[in-house]
């Protein structure tokens, strides 16, 4: 995999994993109230006991390589104009079975037409 491909791919991988982190964080509390109590104990198992913890290490982690994902993007050639659009377009692609799948999300008609339109912004960008 070349550097250009590999950059946008790793974009698309950190933000779907960034994603995947904050759908996952339960609905219950207060996330800064959780961390700051964990944080405090001083446990080196803090991390083990609290999956709060866990997910916000997983987002932290997620967005590094995101932002390493569009440094390298950058450096590999890709424009400002379209190396943002072609990542996010790719991940409401890649998400749209997860939610559908994992989430039991349901989409409407009008849902419908705009991940057509998002397979076709994904051709378009594409092209020379």
């Amino acid at each position: 995999m070349n550097s250009y491909t590999f950059s946008i791919t790793l974009t698309v991988l950190a933000n779907v994993g960034y994603h995947l982190c904050q759908k996952s964080i339960s609905q219950g509390g207060e996330p800064a109230d959780l961390t700051d109590r964990h944080l405090r104990s001083g446990s080196a198992d803090s991390i083990d006991r609290c999956p709060l913890l866990r997910h916000l290490f997983g987002l932290g982690f997620g967005i590094l390589l995101l932002e390493l994902g569009f440094l390298l993007a950058y450096r590999a050639g890709w424009n400002l104009s379209t190396a943002a659009l072609a990542s996010n377009v790719t991940v409401a692609l890649v998400l749209l079975p997860i939610g559908l799948l994992a989430f039991r999300e349901q989409l409407n008609a009008w849902n419908w037409m705009g991940v057509v339109l998002a397979l076709a912004a994904i051709v378009l960008i594409g092209k020379k």
